[in-house]
């Protein structure tokens, strides 16, 4: 609850993720009550508090390979704006702490709201319950198995930030390098004094053109990765 996307918002109140994290251990103990209880009666006291910091450190993992693809849509959402020339200055975020921009809060709130549309958070509690599986309670964690989850999971939202930013980047190249061009050609017109309006009507344009789809791809990439997590 303290990493997954919409949970973990600082404009979630306290009160509601703690009865959410409540009402998703009720929900998810039944299904590993039995494996939990084999191994209850050989925990000490000191291996009680091992096994419940282990399986944090596994809550943890877990939500952090989750969390970098929303970092990696922010990020994207980010260098879209600047790239389009709609480089607002930060403000707080809706969704995070940090600062970010208008438009790329716009991006991320969109994001969000369809994955609890789509039920895509549905398939966040099944792969949190397929985690007890693939690591029974109290079976141990291996360190770099983990780590090298969290650095696939990173590759894979470095590869989903290019391909989403991909039509912006080529946009950004062409439209510069048009007025490069046309300031050389023309150098009595003040390039500067248009360019600003001008890229910026055309980054809206071609947001207008590819912002559907490039929330439908990073949901896709998302839920096939959930599939494969």
């Amino acid at each position: 609850m303290l990493l997954l996307p919409g949970f973990s918002g600082p404009r979630v109140p306290m009160q509601l993720r703690l009865f959410i994290a409540i009402a998703v251990s009720l929900s998810v103990a039944p299904l590993v009550a039995p494996s939990v209880k084999l191994r209850v009666p050989d925990f000490s006291p000191v291996g009680l508090f091992d096994t419940m910091f282990l399986e944090t450190a596994i809550g943890v993992a877990f939500g952090l390979t989750i969390r970098l693809f929303l970092l990696a849509l922010q990020f994207t959402s980010t260098m879209i704006s600047s790239l389009m020339g709609f480089a607002t200055p930060p403000q707080p975020s809706v969704h995070d702490d940090e600062l970010s921009t208008p438009f790329a809060d716009f991006i991320l709130l969109s994001t969000i709201t369809l994955m609890f549309s789509l039920g895509l958070h549905l398939s966040l509690f099944e792969a949190l319950i397929d985690t007890y599986i693939a690591l029974p309670v109290g079976g141990g964690m291996e360190p770099g198995a983990a780590l090298q989850q969290i650095l696939r999971a990173t590759s894979a939202a470095f590869a989903l930030t290019i391909r989403l930013s991909a039509p912006f980047i080529v946009y950004s190249l062409l439209v510069n390098t048009l007025l490069a061009v046309a300031n050389r050609w023309v150098p009595q017109i003040p390039i500067q004094l248009i360019s600003a309006p001008a890229v910026l009507a055309g980054g809206l344009l071609v947001a207008y053109l590819t912002i559907p789809f490039l929330v439908d791809s990073f949901l896709d990439a998302f839920s096939a990765w959930l599939k494969t997590l």
